[in-house]
């Protein structure tokens, strides 16, 4: 078993020199109520300022930019008049990888205690 501070030193880099960022794209990631909207229309308005895609769940819109569209796509929304829940930069994994439960488990008992550590400000991972 590896010690936090090693698992730290083999994952954790300068977010410019990351051994691992060729596995995700950054994005702006805007996330809004779903309520009322009119996804086509939203879609629409919101290409203009950098909307790249559109996904949604069954109370959320997401809306996804590049990452240098980011305050582009904040300005297309507040003259809108369009308040998100949640707007926030974000690496995206470009693919993911499918695991067993126990191997998720454990990968995110993993993140939980990355997470935990002060010096950490965010995890991702490419876990399905």
């Amino acid at each position: 078993h590896l010690s936090i501070r090693r698992q730290r030193q083999m994952c954790i880099r300068d977010s410019t020199n990351s051994s691992v960022q060729f596995l995700f794209d950054r994005k702006g990631v805007f996330k809004m109520a779903k309520q009322g909207v009119n996804l086509e229309e939203l879609e629409l308005d919101l290409i203009d300022y950098g909307a790249e895609d559109i996904q949604e769940d069954e109370n959320e819109i997401y809306i996804y930019t590049r990452f240098a569209d980011f305050g582009s796509m904040q300005k297309g929304l507040e003259a809108k008049g369009i308040v998100p829940i949640s707007s926030e930069k974000q690496w995206i994994p470009l693919s993911t990888k499918e695991v067993t439960d126990a191997e998720a488990d454990d990968v995110m008992k993993l993140i939980g205690m990355l997470e935990d550590d002060n010096d950490v400000l965010a995890v991702y991972h490419t876990m399905a």
